[in-house]
């Protein structure tokens, strides 16, 4: 007997109507938070902000492959690593140059190229630097017209490359449209951009 009494009673099934009208309800409510979000002034400017950060991460990407600032400075060859191989003209081939001055390397210059580097005391160098961060990203040499990529420069282009490939996910599934997900956009660039001027 006691055990009929703490039975529950058995659900009633909602009827279609009763549950399109749930479904129309919930749907309803989340598009009208989504229009109350989306007029507040945070989310114009957390949208703002990680365009920002998406767009100067492209300066840096562009300036490693394209124009940059050029600074010049007369440093001392302090390293050379050579490959085995010669070219045509008796030309080693050269992996890797470090620069520097009073015996300091300040710059790792990767080559990987045929170079014959004069043996004069000091090279005008010219370094590469972006717009924006003034991150070294790459070097010219006064007897060579090639650029080459400095190796502290890989860590600023890795930064770029990763947040620019998640900036392009978050705002093609318009991820940036949601409060939880435009959120954690923005917590992962304000990261990424304190890590990239602390490099």
């Amino acid at each position: 007997m006691s055990l009929d009494q703490n039975k529950r009673p058995a659900r009633v099934p909602f009827t279609s109507e009763e549950l399109a009208r749930i479904i129309a309800f919930k749907k309803q409510k989340t598009e009208q938070k989504l229009l109350t979000f989306k007029a507040s002034s945070i989310y114009k400017t957390l949208n703002l902000f990680n365009i920002a950060v998406f767009f100067m991460y492209w300066e840096v990407i562009l300036c490693f492959f394209g124009p940059c600032m050029y600074q010049t400075k007369n440093l001392k060859v302090l390293n050379v690593k050579y490959e085995l191989e010669r070219d045509a003209y008796d030309r080693p081939f050269v992996k890797e140059i470090k620069f520097g001055k009073d015996g300091i390397a300040l710059y790792n210059v990767v080559v990987g190229d045929f170079l014959k580097i004069p043996s004069t005391p000091s090279i005008g160098v010219e370094i590469g630097r972006d717009f924006i961060f003034n991150k070294n990203l790459k070097a010219r040499f006064d007897f060579s017209e090639t650029d080459y990529h400095l190796k502290e420069a890989n860590p600023a282009l890795f930064i770029s490359g990763f947040i620019i490939v998640i900036s392009c996910i978050a705002f093609f599934f318009d991820l940036n449209e949601h409060p939880y997900s435009l959120t954690a956009l923005s917590i992962l660039n304000l990261t990424a951009l304190i890590l990239f001027v602390f490099l």
